[in-house]
């Protein structure tokens, strides 16, 4: 099934997140949330206080920012094989851009990026064979000066629309929502 919240408080996600995790349920969840940064496990206890809106959560990696303008993307569902699923999550985000016509890496650092700048981020918890948490698209929109992605030295965020003045987020959530049917379909 596939759900689409359009803006969400990431607390409410999270909460919803791990309460259908542990059911026999396969979702698709697509929205967006205001302003927030999320620190994973590999995350520094110090970011500065300017984070103001910050969680500490379950998942891998190191700090993720979100805004309206972002596209969310979580996949509650069975995870038998983690690399298989971190190559699904990536080709569904580089089937978006193929339709753009936008060439694009997929790095070791998880990922998508376009040129230097990272694109999409992934974070991900596998608990019990399911996964929690997703990933992050920039369709257009806010992105913090300054804010190193992942924490990689030199490394910032992109959005869409710096490389497509014209983009239209609706367009892109309803890709996202085919690509991601698609890919996850052996689920539905």
């Amino acid at each position: 099934m596939q759900v689409h919240l359009s803006i969400s408080s990431f607390e409410l996600t999270w909460m919803w997140q791990k309460s259908i995790t542990f059911r026999d349920a396969h979702l698709n969840l697509i929205c967006q949330h205001p302003k927030v940064f999320t620190l994973g496990h590999a995350a520094s206890s110090i970011y500065p206080a300017k984070y103001v809106n910050r969680h500490r959560i379950d998942r891998g990696g190191e700090i993720a920012y979100h805004d309206c303008g972002h596209l969310l993307l979580y996949v509650l569902t069975s995870c038998p094989q983690v690399t298989h699923h971190i190559h699904t999550l990536h080709l569904v985000a580089l089937r978006l851009l193929h339709v753009w016509r936008l060439q694009a890496i997929v790095s070791s650092h998880l990922g998508i990026w376009l040129f230097k700048d990272k694109w999409m981020s992934m974070g991900l918890k596998i608990l019990q064979g399911r996964s929690l948490h997703g990933i992050c698209l920039p369709i257009e929109g806010h992105l913090p000066p300054q804010f190193e992605a992942c924490n990689i030295a030199s490394t910032y965020l992109v959005n869409l629309e710096a490389y497509l003045c014209h983009i239209s987020f609706q367009q892109c959530r309803y890709y996202l929502a085919i690509s991601t049917k698609q890919n996850f379909s052996r689920h539905f």
